[in-house]
């Protein structure tokens, strides 16, 4: 089964990350994302709809603390005439799968503060009075 996947190209986290050099970016700092995952480049190559291959477990030669590749094939697909237009579609996937998950997160976290008292004026809420019994002063 390997070898089957042994002549397929080859897709790295790395090569999407907007704070690396060109020298492992395949794509524009533009069409960059930050900080790119294993999880984020494999939702992104599911929804170009390619044939792939995981490799969770491998890791980049140049960057040894992010593990994760992804083996792809565009064989039999239609719908990218080069690797190029691939490498863009899957970078706006992530792109796009990033916002949604930056905006997940925003509405989570303002439903959690929901619940917490609010700033009043400028830059002073309303002090929130404590249950623990406040400790006596020691003179001298």
């Amino acid at each position: 089964m390997a070898e089957e996947y042994a002549r397929w190209r080859v897709l790295w986290p790395i090569n999407f990350d907007v704070t690396r050099t060109s020298r492992y970016r395949i794509v524009s700092k533009g069409k960059a994302v930050q900080n790119p995952d294993y999880n984020l480049l494999l939702d992104g190559v599911k929804k170009t709809g390619v044939k792939f291959h995981e490799e969770s477990n491998k890791r980049h030669p140049a960057d040894f603390f992010t593990s994760g590749r992804i083996r792809f094939s565009l064989e039999g697909n239609e719908s990218f005439s080069s690797k190029l237009q691939f490498y863009f579609a899957v970078a706006d996937a992530m792109k796009a799968i990033q916002t949604q998950r930056a905006e997940a997160a925003a509405a989570a976290a303002a439903a959690a503060r929901k619940g917490q008292p609010q700033a009043k004026g400028k830059g002073q809420g309303k002090k929130v009075a404590s249950n623990k019994p406040k400790k006596p002063r020691k003179r001298r």
